[in-house]
């Protein structure tokens, strides 16, 4: 039986591409959970959005109420502030946090701590003081800001007087790097092993985040300053560090999280399962990393899921340019929905004026006849409407629309061309 895994919160990037990296395992089930309404609810029907704020007293309770209930052996925090507070809580919890320890959380909740801890280090940015003789232009942010919000550069005194006395926020001040800005991926196993170490870098940014990105080389710079960090901290699992080069092109630390970044799928492509190495670590079964070497990028884009509130137990589909193209090659969304069919047990039925021998033509592409239920073969002068039964609840799949209207009309079912199969696929 897999054991379930609770992805909390779930509505961001990163608890989408975590959930993306378990659907497929054989040893553990992704389920997930918010304080409302979120995208993953397109994502998954195991989504639940009835969580409250872990600011309220009851959060803990909620929580160990529904790992008992649910059978969750594990919880991951897809957020800095609730990958912090659910390590400080992990002995209240009925399942394990999958995250590096409550001491090593909180410090890279707060980089003014960062900071601190890493002071004897070349590699920490110079931290500035009210009062101190302030070499401009230099850069602030929230202390336990993340995403780069409320992070500025400010270039005078009295701009740097105006954010601190508008804002409720606490700033750090720091020496301002105006060079290339890169993010490395860590994986650190249960005994303090650094596994892996890999450097990527922003091309675009969407929202705060890496819009494009790519893997770039993992220098001895950047090497050393993990090697470091690893080994003043206490990490277990994933983390990742971020840093920016100064003036004179030495990288400079900006910050560490224990929580999954937005764009750490880049790096599972190269076949590095963060989530998997994790749960298979705390799970006290050793880890080994191979990674594939080649160039490759990611393109972040606004894609849109679909819920279609339809019951269909039987789908009839059309062949040429729905199924397959030329009688050549194959339609690949059509495909896929045509294979959810299958997993889902709904009857499927070939319905095809193919001017050729279709079971010729089917054995051609390698595609066998035994995934439909019936192959009908639809005269030129006749109707496809007419080989429709309503015995079932049916919907019809047609490139052509003058034959979706015919259907449509006659007998009143949903109707569907290519392009628009995307509203009945499921992740």
């Amino acid at each position: 039986m897999r054991k379930r895994v609770l992805i909390y919160p779930g509505n961001s990037y990163s608890a989408e591409a975590v959930f993306k990296c378990l659907q497929e395992s054989l040893r553990y089930e992704p389920i997930m959970a918010n304080h409302g309404s979120a995208h993953a609810q397109f994502i998954t029907e195991s989504f639940y959005d009835d969580f409250p704020l872990i600011f309220e007293d009851r959060f803990i309770c909620y929580l160990n109420n529904f790992i008992d209930l649910n059978s969750v052996k594990f919880i991951i925090p897809t957020h800095d502030t609730v990958a912090d507070y659910l390590a400080k809580e992990a002995d209240r919890i009925n399942c394990t946090v999958i995250c590096s320890d409550k001491k090593t959380a909180d410090i890279c909740r707060h980089k003014r701590k960062t900071y601190h801890l890493l002071k004897a280090y070349d590699f920490i940015p110079h931290v500035y003081e009210m009062g101190e003789d302030i070499q401009y232009p230099v850069f602030i942010k929230d202390d336990i800001g993340q995403g780069g919000k409320n992070a500025y550069v400010v270039y005078d005194n009295q701009d740097l007087l105006n954010k601190l006395n508008d804002s409720n926020v606490d700033y750090v001040i720091t020496e301002y790097l105006p060079g290339e800005e890169i993010t490395i991926d860590c994986f650190t196993n249960r005994h303090g092993q650094m596994l892996y170490c890999q450097s990527r870098m922003r091309e675009t940014i969407l929202t705060g985040m890496s819009g494009r990105a790519k893997i770039i080389e993992c220098t001895g710079e950047i090497q050393r300053i993990a090697g470091i960090i690893n080994k003043e901290m206490k990490f277990r699992g994933y983390w990742y560090f971020q840093c920016k080069q100064d003036s004179d092109g030495k990288y400079k630390l900006m910050e560490i999280s224990t929580r999954y970044a937005g764009t750490f799928p880049l790096t599972k492509n190269l076949d590095v399962n963060f989530p998997l190495l994790s749960l298979t670590d705390f799970d006290d079964i050793d880890v080994k990393i191979v990674p594939n070497h080649y160039e490759i990028r990611s393109d972040r884009g606004y894609q849109i899921l679909y819920k279609v509130n339809i019951v269909y137990e039987r789908v009839y589909f059309d062949f040429d340019d729905t199924l397959v193209r030329n009688r050549k090659t194959f339609i690949i969304q059509a495909i896929a929905f045509l294979f959810q069919c299958v997993n889902e047990g709904k009857e499927i039925i070939l319905l095809t004026r193919h001017i050729y021998d279709i079971y010729d033509t089917l054995d051609k592409l390698h595609f066998d006849k035994r995934v439909f239920n019936q192959i009908i073969e639809v005269p030129e002068e006749e109707m496809k409407s007419d080989y429709i039964k309503m015995d079932k609840t049916c919907i019809f799949i047609d490139n052509s629309f003058a034959e979706r209207l015919d259907v449509k009309e006659k007998l009143g079912i949903p109707t569907f061309d290519v392009c628009n199969l995307e509203c009945l696929l499921r992740m």
